[in-house]
């Protein structure tokens, strides 16, 4: 799983992914992305981590992930 915790807060865990093998956060700061290890993408939306939607038309089992500098795209590999 994966840990989000507050460097200001003393390491304090913010959000868990027990799912996940992977987080990316987009460059603009407004998205977060996980890989999850049944190989599903998720996006949320923040900094509320609000699940924004599932990315579509990727076949396979997701073993990376990155954002396109402007934050606007996010590649699946």
């Amino acid at each position: 799983g994966v840990s989000v915790r507050d460097a200001d807060a003393g390491g304090a865990v913010v959000r868990r992914f027990p799912r996940a093998g992977q987080l990316r956060f987009s460059p603009c700061g407004r998205w977060a992305a996980t890989a999850e290890r049944d190989g599903g993408v998720r996006v949320w939306e923040l900094p509320a981590w609000r699940p924004a939607h599932a990315p579509a038309g990727f076949p396979g089992k997701a073993s990376a992930l990155a954002f396109a500098p402007a934050g606007d795209r996010l590649l699946v590999g």
